[in-house]
């Protein structure tokens, strides 16, 4: 049953924010009543909450009450940079205690989240180790290999799943992949044409003031380039310099497309511990935020992008193998590493990495649980996110994803 929010002592208005954090993402609640509230109004409202709290919170969580009876919700996702997700796995914990927490919810009652595409997940709490938890069952998460269905409208009008034909494939084998070479190519192509960065960015100054098309500096040459420009030709030269890079290049490899909740996801494993562990996290950092950059922006011959700027990359590292333990022990004592880099969260200049990416850990589980040899034993996973706060990945019978964390 219900309770009237505007009665609970602490909750504050309809329509005001809440802040909860899960597995190292920071979000700000808004609740709405009206079913019938216009998206404009709440994506205008959520810019006011992000313009309220400048860098303290990553994502705008949206909750819009469809029923008066069964806990049931529209679930929207807001980024910083105004755009709307599909999907956010850690959201979902974080909205789920606070409906729990504000009495909208009765204790143990699971919650129903209608997303942006009309996709429904379940939210309730378990209890582990004395602690309250809280599962969420994400449905069929499926790769672009298996089922493009479900990629339709995600990626861009025309896209068939064909990535050889971008370079991510060795002779027809997704397993000897080819993002080096693809990657090194686009390097040398926005490096020597730093015009290209230019036209990323159009509507940007250097002084970051918005200029008018055909807009030319008055000595009339071309628009100086913008902030964001600037910046990546500036860290694109820097990392071409450095052995570092390429050798850190040459240990990723493309491990497949998914998608979990309508979001898709970009899976790049890095097969060299020992090349993260030499480079520090700042550099690491710089490198992943290159990475990402340059396949946010690949092309075909005919000018086809391989993913929407907005793809969301994650980038995992799986520690080496025990030694003298069997193949069950051996995969049960394997950590799992992931360093998220998702859409929306770049802030003027930088393409930051998130701290956690609940979505992306179900993509990843699932690609291991089911493809990776060294976890065949396993019916579920302990992804641990750059925040260091571990996510629980599981398959049931139904062939469902459950993600289990805290919030």
């Amino acid at each position: 049953m219900f309770t009237d929010p505007t009665s609970i002592k602490g909750l504050g208005k309809v329509g005001q924010p809440e802040f909860y954090e899960a597995a190292g993402n920071r979000f700000a609640i808004l609740l709405f009543n009206d079913p019938n509230t216009d998206n404009e109004y709440i994506g205008a409202r959520a810019a006011e909450v992000f313009e309220q709290n400048p860098g303290t919170i990553d994502t705008v969580l949206v909750l819009v009450r469809l029923d008066a009876q069964v806990p049931t919700f529209q679930y929207l996702v807001i980024e910083r940079d105004g755009s709307w997700s599909e999907m956010c796995g850690n959201g979902a914990r974080a909205v789920a205690r606070f409906l729990y927490e504000s009495g909208l919810v009765e204790p143990d009652e699971p919650i129903i989240l209608n997303t942006k595409s009309n996709r429904q997940i379940i939210v309730q709490p378990v209890k582990i180790d004395g602690e309250t938890w809280y599962q969420v069952n994400m449905g069929q998460v499926s790769s672009v290999e298996e089922n493009q269905e479900p990629f339709q409208g995600l990626l861009g009008e025309g896209f068939d799943g064909d990535l050889e034909k971008f370079g991510l494939a060795v002779g027809g084998n997704l397993e000897k992949s080819g993002l080096e070479k693809l990657i090194l190519k686009e390097l040398d192509k926005y490096l020597g044409n730093p015009n290209l960065l230019r036209e990323l960015f159009p509507n940007v100054k250097k002084d970051d003031e918005p200029k008018e098309d055909d807009e030319q500096k008055k000595d009339g040459g071309p628009n100086p380039l913008s902030i964001y420009s600037h910046y990546f030709h500036e860290i694109l030269q820097r990392v071409n310099q450095e052995s570092e890079f390429r050798e850190f290049v040459q240990a990723l490899r493309y491990r497949g497309l998914y998608q979990a909740g309508g979001e898709p996801h970009t899976l790049i494993e890095i097969t060299n511990p020992e090349i993260v562990a030499s480079l520090g996290d700042v550099r690491f950092s710089v490198y992943l935020k290159v990475v990402s950059f340059l396949l946010r922006h690949t092309q075909d011959q005919q000018g086809k992008r391989l993913y929407p700027q907005s793809m969301n990359f994650m980038f995992y590292l799986v520690e080496s193998e025990p030694q003298e333990a069997t193949d069950e022990e051996a995969a049960d004592e394997l950590k799992v590493y992931m360093y998220p880099s998702e859409r929306g969260v770049h802030n003027r200049t930088r393409y930051d990495q998130t701290g956690a990416c609940g979505t992306g850990s179900c993509c990843l589980g699932n690609y291991l649980l089911k493809h990776d040899p060294r976890f065949a034993n396993l019916d579920k996973i302990t992804i641990v996110n750059r925040s260091g706060i571990p996510l629980i990945v599981a398959l049931d019978k139904e062939g469902n994803t459950q993600l289990t964390g805290q919030a």
